[in-house]
């Protein structure tokens, strides 16, 4: 564990450029919908995306989001981000020729541009095309409703979840905890997740050498929990006792289970909501007086950009269907089960909430998040003792946050649009294809955590 924490990419996160420019096309939407009835605010909130434009791809984004806004000091912005990130790119010069005050394009060069640049191509040529332009904002103002009807959903859950939460708490002597703590397996379950860790580790880095397609991250992570859970049976642990004592059974029936995990979540809503919070503050403090807060992101997010129908629901069946299974069975099943039957409840909580969040990519910042979520879903195995309500809510709560990003940035034809290398290698360990997805917070005003985790 203490291996995995202290891997090259937990420090400060250093956000790679594919998942900057991401992050920057979903704030650029919102940024345009704003505009629509705000201009003024919308110009102000847009130079506080310059903390993301760290490299040539991310510049130019920026610089593509200025030029639409249309406003002098904008434009000696971007002319003056695109100069300090030199590049011999086409695009590139194309755009400093615009923030030059010469936008009148060719055919070629139009075409150039939304090839190479994608929907930030788009924002340069708007002004010179009206349908390009009623495209661009009919984007931005849909993503703004759809965040604002987030939003008010999101205040209700919390207004509902501490109510829940409240009244739990009141009676909790009267709660009925049906999780049995393992007798038989104890340190073979801490084991066999052991295995499982090492298994993610080492298939990683093989996958990585291999060119780290998704495809074999899935398999990697398929393979790691088969012999997860093959390791206690070789044990001489029977699979009857195994399965009870892992919460692989139904409990009361899938449907029960389902609705109490869901009740559970909601009541879970304001402390998933504290966790963003010390990690929005921890954000803010990394990223020291008047600078941006450090970002915090996953590599799925630049995987979603300009991604098409097939790919998204493949990274849906992942993120949904995969990863809950696979992480609730060895995180709330092995590991928790172990720590358990050892050390209590509340120290084995806590701990396997911080092994959940430490192995993640996103670094120590966005651990209090994690950590939040992580608790939501240790109540449920404790409560219900089946793990069902537990993959129940964490897919249903992949799943939102996933078809959010598809709305946002994927939709795309990936043989023209600047999409993610899906074959590239894989650099945030082990756990890349279903690992947290926080879509980070940078400023006020700026696309907020939305859920803020997916694992």
């Amino acid at each position: 564990m203490a291996l995995v924490a202290l891997r090259p990419h937990s420090g400060p996160v250093v956000v790679s450029e594919t998942e900057s420019t991401a992050l920057l096309e979903l704030q650029s939407k919102l940024l345009v919908g704003m505009a629509t009835v705000d201009e003024t605010r919308a110009r102000e909130e847009a130079v506080k995306l310059e903390g993301l434009a760290g490299g040539p791809a991310s510049a130019r984004a920026v610089a593509a989001l200025y030029l639409y806004l249309d406003d002098e000091e904008l434009r000696q912005r971007a002319r003056r981000i695109l100069t300090e990130s030199s590049s011999e790119a086409a695009e590139h010069a194309l755009l400093l020729q615009a923030a030059q005050g010469e936008d009148e394009w060719q055919a070629p060069e139009a075409e150039l541009l939304r090839t190479r640049l994608g929907w930030f191509g788009e924002l340069v040529l708007a002004e010179s095309d009206p349908s390009i332009l009623r495209k661009v904002r009919q984007t931005g103002e849909r993503l703004v409703l759809v965040v604002g009807l987030g939003g008010f959903a999101l205040l209700a859950g919390l207004g509902l979840g501490a109510i829940l939460l409240v009244t739990a708490v009141a009676r909790r002597r009267q709660w009925s905890l049906r999780m049995e703590p393992a007798s038989v397996g104890r340190g073979i379950y801490l084991q066999a997740f052991a295995i499982y860790l090492w298994g993610m580790i080492g298939g990683g880095q093989v996958s990585g050498l291999a060119g780290g397609a998704v495809a074999g991250s899935a398999v990697v992570i398929l393979c790691s929990l088969i012999a997860g859970l093959g390791y206690p049976v070789l044990r001489r642990i029977p699979w009857s006792v195994m399965r009870r004592e892992l919460g692989l059974h139904r409990g009361r029936g899938f449907w029960p289970e389902a609705g109490a995990g869901v009740v559970a979540y909601v009541a879970s809503l304001p402390v998933i909501a504290l966790g963003i919070t010390v990690t929005v503050a921890l954000q803010a403090w990394a990223g020291g007086s008047g600078e941006s807060p450090q970002a915090i992101s996953h590599p799925i997010v630049g995987m979603m950009r300009g991604a098409d129908w097939p790919s998204i629901l493949f990274l849906g069946l992942l993120a949904s269907i995969q990863g809950p299974v696979v992480e609730e069975v060895m995180f709330r099943g092995a590991l928790y089960g172990g720590l358990r039957s050892r050390f209590g409840r509340t120290f084995s909580l806590f701990a396997m909430a911080l092994c959940f969040a430490a192995v993640h990519p996103q670094g120590l910042l966005a651990i209090p998040a994690l950590m939040g979520l992580a608790l939501a879903f240790g109540f449920m195995r404790e409560w219900r003792g089946s793990l069902v309500a537990g993959i129940v809510t964490h897919g249903l709560h992949n799943g939102v946050l996933l078809a959010f990003m598809a709305l946002a940035l994927g939709g795309g034809d990936r043989r023209t649009r600047p999409g993610y290398n899906w074959n590239h290698q894989i650099s945030c360990g082990p756990f890349f294809g279903v690992g947290a997805c926080f879509v980070g917070t940078h400023e006020r005003g700026h696309l907020e955590s939305q859920g803020s985790t997916m694992r």
